[in-house]
């Protein structure tokens, strides 16, 4: 090779920088967070903060801790603040049969039927002859059309208190499942065997 071709070789560049798009709250390293910057992403935590996406504005905040603005920098941590303590009120804390049993048919009264079965079900293990569980279990079933777990928690539930198939017929909630044989059946019982 002649030094004339190695002098027309061009030196390798360095790659270009990948482009941010103007949403991107990163920052490079080597660029400081201006306080207009740091005002940019307080104003887009706050959006999550008030949207209620509790978990993504406490991230959100913390990119504006590290700007100039120690007021800005100190509002982010209050409401981070706010965040997190939202969040764990959020989070409920149930231990015995009865409070499973209460939450969970306030969960049957909003129609949140799989999260209300999950906490019958631990209900039930701490107290497998509750009566009033097994009523529960078997609204619930029953409205989740699985009619046949519905019947047999019903059974049990009238076998533990037999008063349970009398409020089982005036329930409001009960009314559609009695088009279901075996339901109806286990409801009409008593009144088959007193004729």
């Amino acid at each position: 090779m002649s030094k004339g071709g190695s002098r027309s070789r061009k030196a390798p560049q360095k790659p270009a920088p990948e482009p941010t798009s103007a949403g991107d709250e990163k920052t490079a390293p080597e660029m400081p967070l201006t306080k207009e910057r740091q005002m940019e992403l307080y104003d887009r935590a706050m959006r999550l903060f008030h949207a209620g996406e509790l978990a993504e504005a406490i991230d959100a905040f913390e990119a504006v801790l590290t700007g100039p603005s120690k007021e800005i920098a100190q509002a982010a941590r209050l409401h981070q603040a706010a965040c997190r303590k939202r969040l764990a009120s959020r989070e409920v804390v149930l231990v015995s049969p009865s409070e499973h049993y209460d939450y969970a048919v306030a969960l049957i009264n909003q129609r949140e039927l799989d999260r209300a079965l999950e906490h019958l079900e631990q209900a039930l293990a701490g107290a497998q002859n509750g009566d009033h569980i097994h009523y529960a279990l078997a609204l619930c079933y029953g409205l989740k059309q699985d009619f046949d777990r519905a019947a047999a928690h019903l059974r049990r539930a009238i076998e533990l208190n037999p008063r349970n198939r009398i409020t089982a017929r005036n329930d409001p909630d009960f009314q559609p499942l009695l088009e279901r044989a075996g339901i109806r059946e286990l409801l009409e019982a008593e009144r088959k065997g007193s004729e």
